[in-house]
């Protein structure tokens, strides 16, 4: 079973019903590293997407635990990857 199964979506929804919570799953990118449809249709050229090595996901990933303790949020998933970044946090 894959990692993401969890907060996928649909049972992102299920886990809300059921535990009465309201869930947000913030993903974002690194520069460059996606091609939307609205680039394609625009003609955007792309250039090489920032990847992230292991030093730059530990100082990322430092900075976002910080934030969590900081502002006690409730931080439900957490994954970092080369390339982009997903929160499950409770409001």
């Amino acid at each position: 079973m894959r990692g993401d199964f969890l907060f996928d979506e649909i049972n992102l929804k299920k886990i809300c019903l059921i535990y009465m919570k309201e869930l947000y799953h913030i993903t974002w990118v690194t520069h460059c590293s996606r091609v939307s449809p609205r680039m394609i249709e625009y003609k955007v050229k792309s250039k090489e997407g920032i990847r992230l090595d292991n030093k730059s996901e530990v100082f990322i990933t430092k900075i976002i635990l910080d934030i969590i303790i900081k502002d006690r949020i409730s931080c439900w998933a957490y994954n970092i990857c080369r390339d982009h970044v997903h929160v499950v946090i409770e409001s």
